[in-house]
């Protein structure tokens, strides 16, 4: 009750670590690395002797008065510290994901040969993306500057498997598409083409099923290119191949009634009555399907799916 000199003074420097509590804590965190450390013993003018490994919290406490005088400084100082933790840990994630992920691959068996082929598109691509979305982000921030060279050298190497794997997707469901049809002498005069597109593919696949990470695809030499180039060859084999189904389907209407699949089959199996026996049912309505001669060179009548038989009057 008696305010002395000696009270007012205890209360004065009570008063003075209540105001400065909440900026002592900013200097506690766990976001303060070495750097930081030192920029605040430097801030708060501590004696030429206090260094990293021996500062002490007595320190941080008799320089209190210089704390409440850099308030603001402190507070920068805090938010530097931890927007620099919440970008190194960021960094680190992602590196963890650069180093670690795979590919999810199936083995695909065709004409007596084996080719990895990738599965789980849509999640690899959208943890791609997602994280090319946290790389812009890290770059908005204002302590980006200290970490530059290490986030632009993420942002480049998920760009350019994003653009990898945007290529490599089409051109493996274009080639799966494609390469049973050509590896069985359909148009010959586009085997050539499609032979070469067929090697430098299944190298490709073969390198992605011997190291199967995602970010390897960056260290394959030229692989931009050579994406570039088997996309625009497997497109020209197709667009041959297009052109050829449309050309049947012009002189038989009827053959719009059926995919790329079943045309092909019956175009490569003229000569098979089995095999054309199947499509029947949908290349005419009510027909489900035919009576051969014992030679199978002409039809003698029309069966339906109920076992209707109607005889022809003159084989065809």
């Amino acid at each position: 009750m008696n305010k002395n000199v000696v009270t007012r003074f205890l209360l004065r420097l009570i008063d003075d670590y209540q105001k400065a509590w909440p900026l002592i804590k900013l200097c506690t965190g766990e976001s303060f690395e070495k750097e930081h450390w030192r920029k605040l013993i430097t801030l708060l003018k501590m004696p030429k002797e206090v260094t990293f490994d021996n500062m002490t919290f007595g320190h941080i406490v008799d320089s209190v008065p210089e704390m409440l005088k850099k308030t603001k400084e402190l507070k920068e100082l805090s938010d530097k510290a931890q927007g620099e933790v919440t970008i190194r840990e960021a960094i680190n994630e992602l590196r963890i994901w650069c180093e670690s992920t795979e590919f999810v691959l199936s083995e695909y068996e065709s004409n007596g040969r084996t080719t990895p082929l990738i599965k789980e598109w849509k999640e690899v691509i959208t943890q791609v993306s997602d994280h090319q979305s946290i790389i812009m982000s890290l770059k908005e921030s204002r302590y980006f500057s200290s970490f530059s060279d290490q986030i632009e050298q993420l942002e480049k190497k998920f760009g350019g498997v994003d653009e990898y794997l945007a290529k490599l997707n089409i051109i493996q469901r274009k080639w799966v598409y494609l390469e049973p049809i050509f590896m069985k002498g359909a148009l010959p005069q586009e085997q050539g083409r499609f032979r070469r597109v067929d090697e430098e593919y299944r190298s490709i696949a073969l390198g992605i099923g011997n190291d199967p990470k995602v970010m390897s695809l960056c260290e394959i030499q030229g692989l931009k290119d050579t994406l570039e180039t088997v996309l625009t060859q497997l497109e020209m084999c197709q667009k041959a191949l297009n052109d050829f189904l449309e050309e049947k389907r012009q002189k038989f209407s009827r053959f719009y009634f059926i995919g790329d699949d079943d045309l092909l089959e019956i175009l490569g199996q003229a000569q098979n009555p089995t095999v054309i026996q199947s499509h029947l049912k949908k290349l005419f309505s009510g027909i489900f399907k035919v009576e051969f001669s014992q030679d199978n060179k002409s039809i003698k009548s029309m069966i339906s799916s109920q076992g209707e038989n109607v005889a022809l009057s003159q084989p065809v």
